[in-house]
């Protein structure tokens, strides 16, 4: 058996999809979806990617990155995925040198990586390189078609009767100030809630809208605020899925402080479900930490089903 590297190439995308697809079935993602992926990489992220190739053959790939949402120039994603009768033959490995070679002229400070409770060999394989987990996130779906909406009836009303409103985006477009108002709440909110960073760096506006509002990933319809007179108070953001039509990804849901326990974050779910619905979604698919538990908690009453844990993995440098 010959092995070789090289670095990626933009006709290896079908076969980068089927690697990973073999590997991570319950996240599956098609050529297109990479393709897409590179194309809207912020340019301050870099990223590079290599091949691992047996009788001229792609069995495996190895990359870095960096994710516009948590930037710090010396932090990067890396990953490795193998062909599963390819694996235990020393190409992963070989293709982590690859990576953490490509990777000496940055001076990495934190590398991260993931891995998850279906794929435990990748979990030891980071372990036996010095990572360790620093977060952990649960994965769920909710089947749309089954769920019954009818023991929260008169939710959204008695809000109301409290000052509360559920707007789209497509409804505050008059607002002058809207996008600058819901970046301002993100984070807000977003700092109350448990992550895996002890210091967030908050993302430029430019950046956050960039990545956030894009209406051919994120519908406005299909991002909810509440309001209460003119302040932002809580938003549930959803996406679309690029590799599955039936599929609405959940995003971010959150609520202020001083306006929790109101049964405000259960009508942004109930919403969002009834979006899905009335635009013929088959799954909302989301994920929250771990050591999220208010959040676990209402998932878990609306049905949402756990598929895995993911581990976020990291490995600090000297």
């Amino acid at each position: 058996m010959t092995v070789t590297l090289r670095e990626f190439d933009p006709h290896d995308y079908a076969d980068l999809a089927c690697i990973h697809n073999a590997n991570y079935p319950l996240r599956s993602r098609t050529a297109d979806t990479f393709i897409e992926a590179d194309r809207n990489r912020s340019p301050k992220c870099r990223a590079r990617r290599w091949v691992a190739c047996v009788d001229g053959r792609m069995v495996g790939f190895g990359a870095y990155d960096q994710d516009i949402y948590d930037y710090h120039p010396r932090r990067f994603y890396i990953g490795v995925s193998v062909l599963p009768e390819h694996q235990r033959c020393s190409i992963g490995a070989a293709l982590y040198d690859q990576v953490m070679a490509g990777l000496s002229g940055f001076d990495p400070q934190v590398l991260r990586g993931n891995a998850f409770s279906t794929q435990p060999d990748g979990l030891r394989f980071l372990e036996k390189r010095g990572f360790r987990e620093v977060w952990r996130e649960t994965p769920n779906q909710l089947d749309v078609a089954g769920f019954d909406p009818s023991p929260h009836t008169g939710l959204e009303q008695k809000l109301r009767r409290e000052g509360f409103e559920i707007k789209t985006l497509r409804e505050l477009e008059g607002d002058p100030d809207r996008d600058r108002k819901v970046y301002d709440l993100y984070w807000q909110i977003y700092d109350t809630l448990p992550h895996e960073e002890s210091e967030v760096v908050h993302m430029d506006f430019e950046d956050w809208a960039a990545a956030t509002l894009d209406e051919d990933q994120t519908p406005l319809e299909a991002f909810l605020i509440v309001t209460h007179g003119e302040e932002y108070i809580g938003f549930k953001e959803m996406c679309l899925d690029p590799s599955d039509r039936n599929v609405l990804q959940g995003g971010l849901l959150g609520v202020l402080p001083a306006y929790r326990r109101r049964g405000i974050a259960l009508a942004l779910q109930l919403r969002a479900i009834a979006y899905a619905r009335a635009n013929s979604y088959g799954l909302i698919k989301s994920s929250t930490g771990a050591e999220h538990g208010a959040m676990q908690s209402l998932f878990a009453k609306l049905g949402y089903v756990n598929l895995y844990d993911w581990y976020q993995m990291e490995k600090r440098l000297p």
